[in-house]
Formats: C-alpha cells, structure tokens, sequence
C-alpha cells in the first residue's frame, strides 16, 4: 500500500512544482489594446507581460506604409517595455515583440494590432521592392515545436516511471 501512494505523491510533487515551467511571458495587456480603433495614432506604445522580460526585449512598430515608426530603444521597466513613437498615417499599424522571460527563460514574441482613423495616405508601394525574409520566424517556431516534444517525452517517460512503480 505504501508504494502506490508514493508513486503518487511523486508524481504530483512533480506536476505541481513544473507550473513556472510552463508559464512564459504572455501579453497581460497593452496601449493600444489589440484591435483597438484610434482616432490619432498614439506617442507611444506600451505592453505589460506576465513575467518580466530581459532587457534585450525588441519591441518595433511598423504603420500602414510598412514603415518603422519607432523613436528610440524600448524601454523596458519591470514587467513592462514601452516603445514612443511618430506616426502620421492611417490605417492599421502592427506591434511586435520579442522577449526572454527573466523568471523561466522562454522565449515569447507575437503580434498586437491597431487601427488609426485619422491620417495621412501611404505613398504607392514599390512593385520591384523585395520582400522581407521570414526566416527569423521560421527559426523561432522550430525551436519551439523542438521544446515541445522534448516536453512531451518526459512527461511521457515520467507516466510511465509512476506506472511502473503502481503496478509492482
């Protein structure tokens, strides 16, 4: 009777303590908000995360035109990185981030999304300009599928440790 209640207990000290394991830093909130409709566009930007970032933290908005419109580094103060910008067109404008939590390590990056009313008209776009690589994203997705199954393997091989132990 012994051993099956401490395979047991084993196993949920194991999946309790893994919780900050697991935690990245996700978006609490920003300004704007994602999806939110402005009638200005705003003088800066700011996104507040679940976990602190590190200070390598990018942090880049682009406007309609596909331009960069921020004014300097990111700032990052605490839980929070904030980006001022100068923008005057309108249209949707895109917020990415990229950041390493400082509590677990993980990297976390995404996209926030606004919307300007007022403003001026992009200029037309240069049909011979090349488009960007999407490589660094490609990268980024792999090294997360590979930390995933990692994840999945030992989670599997610690079932089957606590299986063994309560079938003995």
């Amino acid at each position: 009777m012994r051993r099956p209640l401490l395979a047991a207990a084993c196993f949920l000290l194991v999946f309790l303590s893994a919780g900050p394991v697991w935690a990245h830093g996700d978006v609490k909130r920003s300004a704007p908000g994602d999806g939110a409709g402005l009638t200005e566009v705003p003088a800066e930007v700011w996104i507040d995360f679940t976990e602190p970032p590190t200070q390598q933290a990018s942090l880049t908005v682009t406007d309609p035109c596909g331009g960069s419109v921020g004014t300097g580094p990111p700032v990052v103060d605490g839980a929070r990185i904030t980006l001022p910008i100068a923008a005057t067109a309108k249209g949707e404008y895109t917020i990415r981030y990229a950041i390493v939590s400082r509590v677990d390590g993980h990297p976390s990056q995404g996209a926030i999304r606004f919307a300007v009313a007022r403003g001026e008209k992009c200029p037309p776009v240069d049909p011979n300009a090349a488009p960007e690589s999407a490589l660094g994203s490609e990268q980024a997705s792999t090294s997360t599928v590979l930390w995933s199954l990692g994840l999945a393997a030992a989670i599997g091989a610690g079932g089957g440790v606590v299986l063994r132990a309560l079938t003995r």
